[in-house]
């Protein structure tokens, strides 16, 4: 039996039957039909095992991998990943929706992108135009592959998860697979690691509708910033070594939305270092490493005049470096990678996105 093109993975734990059918038929429907689906059955006590069988039952691309315990998403990809042939493995959430020409359009792409490692693709909401972002926030993901290993210092700035596609023979050669450390922002970890070796892509396409709702991980967000937190003071002390516990706030502060609410003089001696530390390393593009701390900097500064009134973050040299032309230039290049983003969002083509 030939290799598929494509491995899809998806970890199912007791899906609403509806979004169940609907994330299964968005696949099995596919313009492009060479792969195999890897489903885990991460023993649920609903009827997803009935519906999931079902599918297996009339297509023979459907592989069922039954646990006899619940393992949780990133043993179940690990899972998945073992028994995976495909030149390319695919993510698939169970409550998500693809849009039938997702594989084909990411697959052209990928033989075509060689020096691309990962590629993700836009996604909606809602297949409701005026709803199509709701509650979904802009990505900092940007084309500049120097920028967003920066970015990925901080925060996850990668793909979203469930629109993934990763080349399989770099994680085989270099032993990559999902960290099982790290329960939820596993896909975090994934691109941290997928880095070294090629570029993040994005399709400034939206291939996927994305179910908000309370019950999925990332609505979790006390236990996914914790995760999340880890796989970044990890790269922090690739450059700086050991950190005290200040130093681990003052990252997690730049990490998030957070607003220092004490004395600043400790955050701009923390970033301070990380400038200093990079100079004398080299792990990222020391110019671009320097602005984009600056620029971090900018942004809590005038958070913290608006919500605290206090300036203090506003009159310091690193935000006035930020009224130079060339440092408006930069914004107005980050602007513009957010605006194509909702520019795809008004021009999807909600019809080629079916829910049963």
């Amino acid at each position: 039996m030939s290799e598929p093109k494509i491995s899809v993975l998806m970890s199912v734990y007791n899906t609403p039957e509806k979004w169940l059918r609907n994330a299964i038929e968005s696949i099995l429907t596919q313009t492009f039909s060479d792969f195999e689906f890897v489903i885990v059955l991460d023993k649920p006590t609903d009827n997803s095992t009935e519906v999931v069988k079902e599918y297996a039952a009339n297509d023979g691309r459907v592989i069922i991998l039954e646990n006899s315990e619940n393992l949780g998403l990133t043993k179940n990809l690990n899972k998945g990943l073992a028994v995976a042939r495909g030149k390319y493995i695919a993510r698939m959430d169970s409550d998500d929706v693809a849009f039938k020409h997702r594989f084909e359009k990411q697959y052209q792409y990928m033989e075509a992108h060689p020096e691309v490692v990962a590629l993700g693709t836009q996604v909606c909401t809602s297949l409701d135009p005026e709803h199509a972002m709701d509650k979904f926030p802009v990505s900092d993901w940007t084309p500049d592959q120097d920028v967003l290993k920066i970015r990925m210092l901080f925060h996850n700035v990668g793909l979203p998860h469930p629109t993934s596609m990763f080349r399989h023979d770099v994680m085989i050669q270099h032993g990559i697979t999902y960290d099982e450390r790290i329960k939820k922002s596993q896909d975090y970890k994934l691109w941290v690691d997928l880095m070294p070796y090629g570029e993040i892509g994005m399709l400034n396409e939206v291939l996927l509708m994305y179910r908000v709702h309370e019950g999925q991980i990332s609505t979790n967000r006390k236990n996914q910033y914790q995760y999340a937190h880890m796989v970044a003071l990890e790269q922090a002390e690739k450059l700086l070594g050991t950190l005290t516990e200040e130093e681990k706030a003052f990252h997690e502060c730049f990490a998030s939305m957070d607003i220092p609410n004490n004395d600043v003089s400790g955050y701009e001696r923390y970033i301070n270092r990380l400038i200093q530390e990079n100079k004398r390393k080299g792990l990222y593009d020391k110019d671009k490493f320097q602005r984009e701390l600056k620029y971090a900097w900018t942004q809590k500064a005038f958070r913290r005049a608006v919500k605290m009134k206090r300036i203090d973050m506003l009159t310091s040299k690193k935000t006035f470096v930020m009224l130079s032309p060339r440092m408006i230039s930069y914004l107005k290049e980050n602007k513009a990678v957010k605006a194509r983003r909702r520019i795809a969002v008004e021009n999807a083509d909600f019809s080629d996105c079916v829910l049963i």
